[in-house]
């Protein structure tokens, strides 16, 4: 299993991690079954529609209908997009 997780920081003064967990404190963050190709070329995944489809968990509970699109910002939105298909299949 591999985590993805957005761009987080550490607040001192809360002590608490922002942007790793939403105001329910659930961790925020994309989970592959399978982690996606790695370019060592660009130091960085690269990621298909094919590879969100098949490995990611989040797509698959999409799929299944078990959960539903929703973008709250300033969340993380790279994968918005082929969510929002997805959950129309």
């Amino acid at each position: 299993m591999y985590l993805e997780i957005g761009s987080y920081s550490y607040n001192e003064g809360t002590g608490r991690w922002e942007g790793l967990f939403d105001p329910y404190d659930r961790v925020l963050a994309y989970v592959w079954l399978n982690a996606p190709p790695f370019d060592t070329n660009n130091r960085q995944y690269t990621v298909t529609f094919d590879d969100v489809q098949q490995s990611m968990f989040n797509a698959r509970l999409l799929l299944s209908g078990l959960a539903v699109v929703k973008l709250v910002p300033p969340n993380d939105t790279r994968y918005a997009l082929w969510f929002q298909q997805l959950s129309k299949l």
